[in-house]
């Protein structure tokens, strides 16, 4: 049995050439690649001054509003806000649209909310071209504010202390023998 398989024999020039095909190739792709890529700039939309009022001492009777300023709206298509209870941790807002004021303003309103809670806000902008939308202070963290605790308890909570419960219990609990 013969073996009439050779191997085949590569020269140097086709060896070199392949070499620069896939150099060139690799090249144009690379190209491609950093010319879809949106360019960032000193010139992008940022957000700044974030602020809310009131800063401190905030009550359960307050409503809480937020301020921003957006350096250069070019190509934003929406400035939006969410607010949540951080501490204890509680439900979270959709998304919604700040209003625009003067200039490059934006201010949005977080309603009352009990004392004795920890409220969180952050701010998006969204843009009309392909970049990843803007945070602050970033996608997974809030600005946060404390609201007090009024000292007169009166705080519109939904919870019954314990030693009432008990209390209304053991009554209803004699009321309804007594009629028996």
């Amino acid at each position: 049995m013969t073996n009439d398989w050779k191997p085949k024999v590569t020269t140097m020039k086709h060896l070199k050439h392949n070499l620069n095909s896939l150099f060139l190739a690799v090249l144009v792709l690379l190209t491609a690649m950093v010319l879809s890529i949106p360019s960032i700039t000193a010139d992008d939309p940022k957000i700044t001054n974030v602020r809310h009022e009131p800063a401190a001492e905030i009550t359960s009777d307050d409503t809480v509003t937020i301020y921003i300023t957006v350096d250069n709206k070019d190509n934003i298509t929406s400035v939006e806000y969410q607010y949540c209870e951080v501490d204890p941790v509680g439900t979270c807002s959709i998304f919604a649209e700040m209003t625009e004021g003067s200039g490059n303003q934006y201010t949005a309103v977080i309603p009352k909310k009990n004392g004795g809670t920890t409220m969180g806000y952050k701010i998006k902008i969204e843009f009309d071209d392909e970049r990843d939308d803007e945070y602050s202070p970033n996608k997974d963290n809030y600005h946060q504010y404390y609201i007090e605790k009024d000292p007169e308890g009166d705080d519109d909570s939904p919870f019954i202390p314990f030693p009432m419960l008990v209390g209304a219990v053991l009554m209803a609990t004699v009321i309804i023998k007594k009629r028996t």
